[in-house]
């Protein structure tokens, strides 16, 4: 089997707007992991928001060997705008925005 080195998009699902529980979408990532096969999944990777937070308990429970992550780059995003709003280092930044 050749490894793939790019991400591919599988599928998307139009849902209600009262289908955003943990279990919901744990359901629904499950049957895809089903579809594409546990053994050609090695991680899955997902905002931080608490429902997806509950939906990876759901995919663990079926799925053991798959690891469920947040997103790194979302954490350091909201790290960023907290430090930001730190008066000194605003200024400083801003400072640094005038100099390009």
């Amino acid at each position: 089997m050749i490894a793939q080195s790019e991400a591919i998009f599988l599928k998307l699902i139009i849902i209600g707007k009262d289908c955003y529980t943990g279990q919901y979408i744990a359901d629904g990532l499950n049957e895809t992991i089903k579809d594409i096969s546990p053994k050609n999944i090695v991680a899955i990777i997902t905002d931080n928001t608490s429902n997806i937070k509950k939906s990876w308990k759901g995919v663990q429970i079926e799925y053991l060997e798959i690891l469920c992550f947040g997103c790194g780059f979302y954490i350091t995003n909201f790290l960023i705008k907290d430090i930001i709003k730190v008066l000194k280092l605003y200024q400083h930044f801003e400072a640094v925005k005038n100099v390009n």
